[in-house]
């Protein structure tokens, strides 16, 4: 039976294991170009397993964004840097704030974002503020995650960026 490691990146996982970090990464990275993908394999937003919310937001995201794509602006990969996977999101929901734990993130507030979008054009960031603007959609603005103090911590769901 060929596992997980060997069906994704060729080789058993002592092999996997054996490459140094860069190695490793390298052999994810071609063999996931797009961990949304990964997760969602190609499935349309509406189709997708997530909430009513979160497929409603990722279609007029969607929508708001590709009327801006221009060829060069990688427009074929932007369903899947539309991010609905609920694994993927929950992740958004805190940064290096040790004290904000799952009472903070996930009963006071809705840390835990609608919505994640990885743009890769000032137009595309352009539109989804627009977007965000014209729906009332909250929006947060994420790099590292690296905020220490819940700046980039979404306190209404939403769309993270």
């Amino acid at each position: 039976m060929t596992t997980f490691i060997e069906r994704h990146f060729g080789r058993p996982l002592s092999e996997f294991l054996a490459l140094n970090h860069e190695q490793r990464a390298g052999a994810v990275r071609s063999a996931i170009p797009d961990l949304n993908f990964f997760f969602d394999e190609g499935v349309a937003l509406d189709a997708r397993e997530a909430p009513a919310r979160t497929r409603s937001l990722a279609l007029g995201l969607h929508r708001a964004i590709a009327d801006v794509a221009r060829p060069g602006d990688d427009a074929t990969t932007l369903r899947e840097r539309i991010v609905t996977d609920a694994v993927l999101r929950a992740e958004a929901d805190r940064d290096q704030n040790v004290y904000l734990g799952r009472l903070f993130t996930r009963m006071l507030t809705r840390a835990v974002p609608d919505v994640i979008f990885q743009p890769v054009s000032l137009a595309e960031v352009s539109a989804a503020f627009r977007w965000a603007r014209a729906t009332n959609t909250p929006l947060t603005l994420r790099g590292a995650g690296s905020t220490a103090m819940g700046g980039s911590v979404p306190n209404d769901g939403g769309v993270t960026l």
